[in-house]
């Protein structure tokens, strides 16, 4: 089995001067070729192992997508260190944690405000920075005093490297708890290298491909995605804010992109409601089909450049009406499975086999498995053998080697996975009646008066929910200014409420009776910071406790 370092040095060897990262700077956009890349992180390296980083060192990185955190990535794995990604979302509390969890030997932060996150931290830590204000040791100086080490020791940072096995510690991975503390996942150079092989056997993505970077780094999904570009020798655009996600497709023109579904949900909601301004409305809603193929569909395909194949969908659930949506306008939403303990990717649609409502087949050398109630086992070269540090005593992975997930799903008859839900979230009425939330609340967010839902009714008598409403639409629905008071939940009007339980009844309809909402209460809009982990999941214990009150009122004239 090979190493991710050995992968990129096949890459350079094969194509050293075409163009493996583009970036925008400050007026144009720029490129870095393999070559290139390979000689900055070499640079890196030979600094770390000369200011004592030994192998199997962990380095934490703490900073937003860009292309010095791929640099610094490769560069800490040819030093033999580990890579341990934090999320720049995270609190100075939680990023502390994981930096004593891990046992790092060295940071390498963003800017200022990522450097105070952890100014608490042993301040004998040696800390290197993307830019100028983070701390006195930048990594283009870190770079120059790596050059000047490798012209007298030539060999430096090549005899640290050839010692690298796929066994190897690659990076340590915190998983981002909807409930409780992360926990760190060790993953090899072996785990890595065989996700890489393994999806670049599928087909998805070729070398001539252009994908679109813009999840946290600190996500396995997005680790994933750039470390394939390397095994498939196909350009990356690095851009480190989502809110650029439209501008960005329009100036680099993307053949592809992945994203979580709450990404794809606001872009249905954007393009629907562009659809809706349209002086072709009517025709546009009637027949959406034969009015992508048309010259006047061509403003919106144009939003993402163009160009775009396909875009992939994991992290969370995605409303098989989202699928649907994107594949009448011509751009397949493939849609996969994976979770951090697996190196990220166990199941996938692929292009010219995909199945709409499912999370795929899973990828080769990668075996899926149901057990008798229902939660998906996940086995492979792919896989942890255990959790770190604190969490080291934290058994999911059998004798056998089976990891549990601790989600739900089944197989149809063809060998396509689909979620059901997690086995912790399961809703159980005082009826008797089990019901997987996750996948009727990703239903009623397609509907468009309707941005976030959230089932209730554990050991209650019925399934309620706490619904946030899209104002904006509901205001171009009604042609009235929706108020202050509407929107805070405690008044809803008659009208807004009719429009509402309009869309709840349409998901209803195709439920059994058990599984029906049979009343709602608004509330405001959640806290992206607080009430969702950094990869956009639901915190749903905190949101239910926060909101007990209003639950309470669903049900008190069932008491």
């Amino acid at each position: 089995m090979k190493t991710i370092v050995s992968l990129l040095e096949e890459r350079v060897n094969d194509s050293p001067n075409a163009v493996a990262l583009s970036y925008k700077g400050e007026r144009t956009w720029e490129s870095i070729s393999w070559a290139t890349w390979w000689e900055r992180s070499e640079r890196l390296a030979a600094y770390l192992i000369q200011e004592g980083l030994k192998p199997g060192d962990r380095v934490l990185i703490l900073s937003r997508t860009r292309v010095e955190w791929l640099i610094a990535d490769i560069g800490i794995m040819m030093a033999g260190g580990a890579s341990v990604p934090v999320f720049p979302s995270l609190l100075s509390d939680a990023c502390i944690e994981i930096a004593q969890d891990s046992g790092v030997s060295f940071l390498i932060l963003e800017d200022r405000a990522q450097a105070e996150k952890l100014k608490d931290l042993d301040a004998s830590i040696p800390r290197i920075g993307f830019e100028l204000d983070a701390t006195s040791t930048t990594l283009s100086a870190a770079e120059m005093r790596g050059q000047a080490v490798l012209s007298d020791e030539p060999e430096m940072v090549s005899s640290r490297r050839r010692r690298l096995s796929a066994s190897d510690l690659a990076s340590i991975v915190y998983t981002s708890g909807t409930s409780r503390r992360p926990l760190g996942v060790p993953l090899t150079h072996g785990n890595f290298a065989h996700e890489v092989e393994a999806i670049s056997k599928l087909g998805i993505a070729r070398s001539n491909d252009v994908q679109l970077l813009f999840l946290p780094l600190a996500h396995i999904f997005a680790r994933v995605l750039y470390l394939c570009s390397i095994g498939l020798g196909m350009r990356t655009v690095v851009e480190g804010d989502p809110q650029k996600l439209i501008q960005t497709c329009v100036e680099a023109r993307p053949t592809f992109f992945a994203g979580v579904p709450h990404i794809f949900e606001i872009l249905r909601r954007r393009i629907s409601t562009e659809l809706e301004k349209s002086p072709l409305r009517g025709k546009v809603m009637g027949a959406l089909p034969a009015f992508v193929t048309s010259s006047s569909m061509n403003p919106i395909r144009a939003r993402f450049g163009g160009r775009l194949r396909f875009m992939i969908s994991g992290g969370a659930r995605l409303s098989p009406d989202t699928s649907e949506y994107f594949e009448t306008l011509g751009i397949p939403l493939l849609e996969g499975y994976g979770l951090t303990e697996a190196s990220g990717v166990a199941t996938v649609n692929v292009p010219d086999e995909r199945r709409i409502g499912s999370v795929g087949r899973p990828i080769p050398g990668t075996q899926v498995a149901i057990e008798e109630d229902g939660e998906i086992l996940v086995r492979g070269p792919s896989c942890m053998h255990g959790y770190w540090g604190a969490a080291e005593e934290i058994s999911v992975v059998d004798e056998q080697g089976w990891l549990r997930t601790g989600d739900l799903g089944f197989y149809d008859r063809d060998g396509f996975l689909f979620i059901t839900g997690r086995k912790k979230d399961i809703l159980v009425t005082s009826g008797g009646k089990n019901i997987a939330p996750s996948w009727i609340e990703a239903e009623l967010k397609t509907r468009a008066s309707i941005a976030e839902a959230i089932l209730v009714g554990d050991g209650l008598p019925f399934i309620g929910a706490l619904l946030v409403p899209d104002w904006e639409h509901l205001e171009s629905v009604l042609n009235r200014k929706i108020t202050e008071e509407e929107r805070s939940g405690a008044l809803p009007t008659r009208d807004v409420l009719s429009v509402v339980e309009n869309d709840v009844q349409s998901v209803n309809e195709g439920l059994p009776p058990h599984e029906r909402v049979k009343r709602f209460v608004f509330i405001t809009a959640l806290d992206l910071a607080l009430d969702y982990t950094p990869t956009l999941k639901l915190k749903r214990d905190r949101v239910v406790e926060l909101h007990r009150p209003q639950i309470d009122s669903l049900y008190r004239r069932e008491r």
